[in-house]
């Protein structure tokens, strides 16, 4: 993964270390303590349940010490604003920071919360969900999740709005979600149902065409994952471009229904009951519709082993000439 200077934090630099003016906040799993004032480095909190009973307000970060792992699930409080958003993010040297979800219903959650942007993080576990936002608030604004790894969201998929990364109303909310932006995450192994996946609106038959707005998903990779690979959902003016998408679709038991049809291959990165989608550059390959998954995975062998020899022997026969 390479290492970058995040804009976030440029904007630490260059104000001295405060963004915005507003309090930052440190949690250091490893070391810290919760009876500190969490305001330095050296006077971090230590757990999440600490980091999770504090309510943030606009303009606000949150900062997770590189190479440490906390245990729980993170639920800080608290929206910012369209001027000054709250950031979650991390400091120091080293490894992303581990959030480690376990048997909680997510490793990161923001409900009925707006103007949050979280990057550089490391998510594990959860179920039904890796990374969970929503709610039931008539809108939700400005999400962003950004150089973000998700993996390992156990459990049977009881609905298709669960999985590693899910930004989506609660079921039957008058909800709407939009100007979410999610770049460059990595997404992988989860026998729920989704890679990530945008709902941009609440299901309500009284009025279908209910959707979020300038949503966009883009630089991002799944893979191993019971149904959807990357789906934006009710959505108008949706970006789906350079993103990557294999072995999707990869329940092994149907019992929620098929992953949502995209090209032959089915779940893999697509827009369902969207409005002036725009589909930029995707790729995809390796996708399952169906439950015969060995077979499916023994072909795959076969054609690699084909492919390797027809290689060596073209190159033979070059060495020759």
């Amino acid at each position: 993964m390479r290492v970058r200077l995040s804009r976030f934090l440029f904007s630490l630099l260059a104000t001295g270390g405060c963004a915005f003016g507003q309090a930052i906040h440190y949690l250091d799993c490893s070391a810290g303590s919760d009876a500190a004032d969490s305001l330095t480095p050296r006077t971090a909190w230590r757990s999440v349940a600490k980091a999770s009973a504090f309510t943030y307000q606009p303009g606000d970060s949150l900062l997770l010490k590189r190479g440490a792992r906390c245990e729980g699930m993170l639920w800080p409080k608290g929206s910012g604003t369209e001027q000054t958003p709250i950031h979650i993010a991390a400091y120091g040297q080293g490894a992303l920071p581990i959030i480690v979800g376990g048997g909680e219903s997510a490793g990161l959650r923001l409900n009925n919360q707006q103007y949050w942007e979280i990057e550089d993080l490391e998510v594990v576990g959860g179920s039904p969900y890796g990374i969970h936002i929503g709610g039931s608030a008539p809108e939700m604004r400005h999400f962003r999740i950004t150089n973000v790894v998700v993996h390992d969201v156990t459990g049977t998929p009881l609905t298709k709005d669960s999985g590693l990364v899910v930004i989506a109303p609660d079921d039957n909310a008058k909800s709407r979600i939009d100007d979410v932006i999610v770049d460059g995450v990595t997404a992988y192994g989860t026998s729920e149902w989704a890679g990530i996946i945008v709902n941009g609106a609440g299901f309500d038959a009284a009025d279908g065409q209910n959707r979020g707005e300038h949503i966009e998903i883009r630089n991002s990779v799944v893979h191993d994952v019971a149904g959807d690979g990357i789906l934006l959902a009710r959505v108008a003016h949706g970006v789906l471009e350079h993103n990557v998408a294999w072995y999707t679709g990869m329940q092994e038991k149907e019992t929620i229904g098929t992953p949502t049809p995209s090209g032959s291959g089915g779940a893999r990165t697509a827009a369902w009951n969207t409005t002036k989608p725009i589909s930029l550059i995707r790729r995809a390959w390796m996708a399952a519709r169906s439950t015969s998954i060995m077979a499916m995975r023994i072909i795959i062998s076969i054609t690699i082993s084909v492919m390797i020899r027809r290689a060596i022997a073209s190159l033979s026969l070059e060495q020759k000439e």
